[in-house]
């Protein structure tokens, strides 16, 4: 999903949709508050990061799981903003390529994390340069538009170029071989992520195991049951990854986001109301996250959303035998845990075909989509 960081965005994207993202994040009412007793944030958390309206939630929520466990190494305030794990580097895990894509599938990424691979530093490739050649651009849209236009204009054989000289320095060695990719993401990617880094600009993931938990039902007892999968994962400390679907076109996921979940606690009035509500650590920046109760909203609405719950955890991970009061009651039951990966589905008379994890019929049957089309997160 893009973020609200602008006038520009906000006229971008339709009335419906905002609103239909806004029941996500329904807030309390100020006379609900907290015990210590009933709350539990996971220390140590990264900075929140704002994606600036970019298509890049899948890379960024990805980014602050890696982070918060290197961050178990040591202090995160120890680090600064440039030596943490660079977003947009990671976006190439989500298609197998070099290639930096407007919506992606963050589960792919966690994957390829718990390969143990080299990570890019944001000081490597940093995401401000993208930003604002999208900004000064237009837009993502806008700039495709510009690149094909390059690609099919034999008249226009520096205009591209010059656009993006305008922003950057005359120095970009790799823009010549980037105006030579076939494909916008490839393009992007040529210029915002060296190929290589010195090594004090790279980071090692430490060992991590990768488990998804699918919401593939719609019923009252699959979403008890995806909360008390985060519930238990928060408890032990460990963030969950959540993937939430903001628009429905039929049977599938059209318009969708990434967010971390970082913390859980059940709120109570002088009547004795309470209610559950889990903490959204959410790539629209520090902007958003002060507006939204520093992230914190009703657990009811937000689990109507989502589609998938991704985590990592160490090799031989315990999980916490706590319980919150309200998801203590026996219908808050754990499902089995499943790694998910990419799956390969036949229907009688249908070919073959790949789809991600977030391409879930309601009644929880795998949806089968074009070959060229992916439900993706934004």
């Amino acid at each position: 999903m893009k973020s609200p960081a602008s006038l520009l965005v906000l006229l971008l994207l339709s009335p419906a949709l905002w609103a239909a993202e806004a029941d996500l994040y329904v807030l309390a009412d100020s006379d609900f508050k907290a015990s210590r007793e009933t709350t539990h944030e996971i220390s140590n958390m990264p900075p929140i990061k704002d994606q600036n309206g970019a298509g890049l939630c899948y890379s960024f929520s990805a980014a602050t799981v890696a982070e918060q466990y290197i961050c178990k190494l040591n202090n995160c305030g120890r680090y600064s903003e440039d030596d943490l794990v660079s977003p947009i580097s990671l976006a190439g895990f989500s298609s197998n390529s070099a290639a930096i894509e407007d919506g992606g599938n963050p589960g792919l990424i966690l994957a390829e994390l718990a390969k143990g691979p080299a990570l890019r530093k944001e000081k490597c490739a940093p995401f401000p340069p993208l930003a604002k050649l999208l900004r000064q651009s237009g837009g993502w849209d806008a700039l495709q538009a510009k690149f094909s236009n390059y690609k099919v204009n034999q008249g226009c054989t520096t205009c591209l170029e010059s656009e993006i000289r305008k922003y950057f320095p005359a120095h970009i060695e790799q823009l010549s071989t980037a105006l030579q990719q076939s494909s916008f993401e490839a393009f992007l990617w040529e210029i915002f992520v060296p190929a290589s880094c010195k090594s004090s600009q790279v980071i090692r993931m430490p060992p991590v195991i990768d488990k998804s938990h699918p919401v593939t039902g719609n019923s009252p007892k699959d979403r008890q049951r995806a909360m008390a999968r985060i519930e238990q994962l928060l408890l032990s400390d460990i963030p969950v990854l959540t993937t939430v679907c903001i628009e429905r076109k039929g049977q599938v996921c059209a318009e969708g986001h990434a967010t971390v979940v970082s913390g859980i606690r059940e709120v109570c009035n002088a009547n004795g109301d309470c209610r559950l509500q889990l903490k959204v650590h959410n790539s629209y920046g520090l902007g958003w996250q002060m507006q939204n109760q520093n992230g914190w909203v009703q657990a009811d609405q937000y689990l109507e959303a989502i589609e998938s719950l991704h985590w990592l955890e160490r090799p031989g991970q315990t999980y916490s035998e706590k319980k919150l009061a309200r998801s203590s009651h026996p219908d808050f039951e754990v499902a089995p845990e499943r790694t998910v990966r990419k799956s390969i589905l036949s229907k009688p008379g249908e070919n073959i075909r790949d789809f991600t994890l977030n391409c879930y019929r309601l009644g929880g049957t795998p949806a089968f989509t074009d070959s060229g089309r992916r439900c993706d997160f934004r």
